[in-house]
């Protein structure tokens, strides 16, 4: 997400574009200007990718316990 908004350009020159990537991507720039600084963005990518990371293992945890009992 972070690399397709910053380096538009480069994708676009070579055809690597999707118009609804283009239409989301520019949703979530104008309603939370996710997209206004890099700072921003990479704040907001860590934050998924923790997100992320700690629904898997609560996941896992929660299926390990159901097996055991």
């Amino acid at each position: 997400m972070h690399l397709y908004w910053f380096c538009y350009g480069f994708f676009l020159e070579r055809g690597w574009t999707l118009e609804v990537i283009n239409k989301i991507l520019g949703n979530f720039d104008r309603t939370a200007g996710l997209f206004s600084h890099t700072l921003y963005t990479t704040i907001s990518c860590l934050c998924m990718f923790r997100f992320c990371s700690f629904m898997k293992i609560s996941y896992t945890n929660i299926s390990l316990a159901r097996r055991c009992v």
